[in-house]
C-alpha cells in the first residue's frame, strides 16, 4: 500500500466503481438522506460520461437491476449477480478494473458499513488509491454509515464529498464542463 499524504485525482488514472446501488436495497435506506446521496451518485456517472472515465458497477444477488435514475452509461461494466461483499472478490470484476489500467478509485454504493468498506479495504490491499464519495454512500443506519467511513479512512482510503470530486478531477474553472457541473451540484 502507498503511504497517505498529499494527494490529486487525475483524470488519466481514475476510474469509478458503483456498488449496489439497486432498487430493492435503496427502499431500506433513511429517507432523509437516501435521494440526496442517490443524485450524488447520478453526479458520478455524469463525471463518467463527461471525462471519460472507466465505470464498473456491480448487482448485489437478488437485489435487483440499478437504479434507473443513475442511466448507466453505455460502456460501463455492470458485474451481475454479486454474492460476496467485496467487489474484488466477485468473479471477474479484479481482473475488469486491472484492465482499465487504472490506479486511482473513485468508490461509492451501499452498504457503507459493509460491501463498500470491504472493497475500499480490498482495493487498497491491491495496492489502488482509493477516494471514497462519502456523500454518495449509504447504509440503512446513520451509526453504520459514520463508521463505514471511519473503518474505510482507517484502511487508508480517503473519504471526500462528491463535490469535492467532481472539482479536482475538473482541475479549473474554464469552459461548459464547469459551468455544468456548478450547475448540477447546486
Amino acid at each position: 500500500m502507498r503511504p497517505m499524504g498529499p494527494f490529486t485525482l487525475d483524470r488519466g488514472r481514475t476510474a469509478i466503481v458503483l456498488i449496489d446501488f439497486q432498487i430493492k436495497l435503496f427502499q431500506a435506506m433513511d429517507e432523509t438522506i437516501a435521494f440526496r446521496h442517490a443524485k450524488n451518485a447520478e453526479h458520478l456517472v455524469f463525471a463518467a460520461e463527461a471525462f471519460g472515465l472507466p465505470m464498473l458497477i456491480t448487482e448485489q444477488n437478488k437485489l435487483g437491476r440499478t437504479m434507473p435514475s443513475l442511466q448507466v452509461p453505455e460502456g460501463a461494466e455492470v458485474h451481475e449477480g454479486k454474492t460476496q461483499f467485496s467487489c474484488l472478490k466477485h468473479p471477474g470484476f479484479a481482473e475488469a478494473l486491472k484492465a482499465t489500467g487504472r490506479q486511482q478509485v473513485v468508490v461509492a454504493g451501499m452498504e457503507t458499513h459493509i460491501c463498500v468498506a470491504q472493497t475500499a479495504r480490498d482495493l487498497r490491499l491491491a495496492g489502488y488509491e482509493v477516494v471514497v464519495a462519502a456523500d454518495a454512500c449509504l447504509s440503512r443506519r446513520r451509526v453504520d454509515w459514520r463508521f463505514g467511513l471511519t473503518r474505510m479512512k482507517g484502511d487508508g482510503a480517503r473519504c471526500w464529498t462528491t463535490e469535492a470530486i467532481l472539482f479536482e478531477l475538473l482541475g479549473a474553472f474554464e469552459g461548459p464542463l464547469a459551468k455544468e457541473i456548478s450547475r448540477r451540484v447546486r
